[in-house]
């Protein structure tokens, strides 16, 4: 059976809403990523309708993902595929060094503002490499903006009990050209992988579903050199492009380089229940932290008490994938 890791290309056929965390009092946030633990999710519940909410093939599924990235940007283009990838939050090779402190006060700002970068990029920052004044200078972020818009629309809801009217904001996300979503996945049987997405592309991915909201056409393929290059370099720490939640024995010890956290809460649905149920509250690490040892994490339970209600259990996928990141003695302090 084929397991190696594979590149998931989802280009959408309406606007995507994946909420946020983070959103102000009557306004629905809206990511311009896919967290990891929501494309697994995605796949799980697929995985769950296909085979008619028998739990042994769900469980062996489950056990078979080794890795999940986020769902990052890419565009096509004439010449190929551009990906984006997080932003490793450590300064990159250019501030280091010979007149590395000049750079890092010119260009600090600009390079923060910038979230994301081209996978070249991204490749050299962590292969140790200066990416080179023009990226310092411009980022990638009028090129990473133009790929996608936003939109946030007024909503109308009406309870059902008291009649009473509330209004809020909803935001979606329209992806421009030739853009789309990526993410990267592992352990899984292509031919499972494969059956999996077609139903997923059908029922679509994140919000307002019913709506016809997240419906999205697939490609699979395998991963070039570029992609394998990547995770061989012969780094002394770790990127992180998906969430993670370290397991109680990486806790012992446990220092991070540099990290962000992501808090991770709100209501999930099961292909098995009717309805909508409300997930224990985590937080994990973000897409971008940096760690010295490379982090392997789990799959963290937040299944709503009292447990025994539900007929299975419900899941966050905090398993890292983590690229290898060569970082010198200036960039530990």
């Amino acid at each position: 059976m084929e397991k190696q890791m594979k590149l998931v290309r989802l280009k959408f056929k309406s606007a995507l809403h994946i909420g946020a965390d983070n959103g102000g009092i009557g306004r629905e946030n809206v990511q311009d990523i896919v967290h990891s633990d929501t494309l697994f999710s995605m796949m799980v519940n697929s995985c769950a309708e296909i085979e008619r909410g028998d739990m042994t093939q769900i469980d062996a599924f489950i056990n078979s993902v080794g890795h999940v990235s986020s769902g990052f940007l890419f565009e096509q283009k004439r010449s190929g595929y551009e990906y984006y990838l997080p932003r490793p939050l450590i300064d990159p090779p250019d501030f280091l060094g010979e007149f590395g402190t000049k750079r890092r006060l010119k260009y600090a700002k600009t390079l923060k503002r910038c979230a994301y970068m081209r996978l070249g990029d991204f490749a050299k920052w962590t292969a140790g490499e200066k990416i080179g004044e023009t990226t310092l200078k411009k980022g990638s972020e009028p090129e990473y903006k133009k790929l996608f818009a936003m939109r946030t629309t007024p909503q109308h809801a009406r309870d059902r009990l008291t009649s009473a009217s509330h209004l809020y904001h909803s935001g979606e996300m329209f992806f421009k050209g030739n853009a789309g979503l990526y993410f990267l996945v592992d352990g899984v049987d292509a031919s499972w992988l494969e059956a999996v997405l077609k139903n997923a592309a059908i029922k679509g991915l994140g919000g307002r579903r019913s709506l016809g909201k997240g419906a999205f056409d697939y490609e699979i393929v395998s991963t070039d050199d570029e992609w394998k290059g990547l995770f061989k370099n012969k780094g002394n720490h770790f990127v992180t492009i998906s969430l993670y939640s370290p397991t109680e024995k990486e806790m012992t010890g446990f220092t991070p380089n540099a990290y962000s956290l992501t808090l991770r809460k709100g209501w999930t649905f099961s292909s098995m229940l009717h309805g909508q149920f409300k997930r224990k509250t985590c937080t994990m690490f973000g897409e971008g932290s940096v760690f010295s040892k490379k982090p392997e994490g789990r799959l963290l339970d937040v299944t709503p008490d009292p447990a025994s209600l539900y007929p299975h259990r419900f899941y966050r996928f905090g398993k890292a994938l983590s690229v290898p990141c060569k970082m010198s003695e200036e960039n530990h302090g």
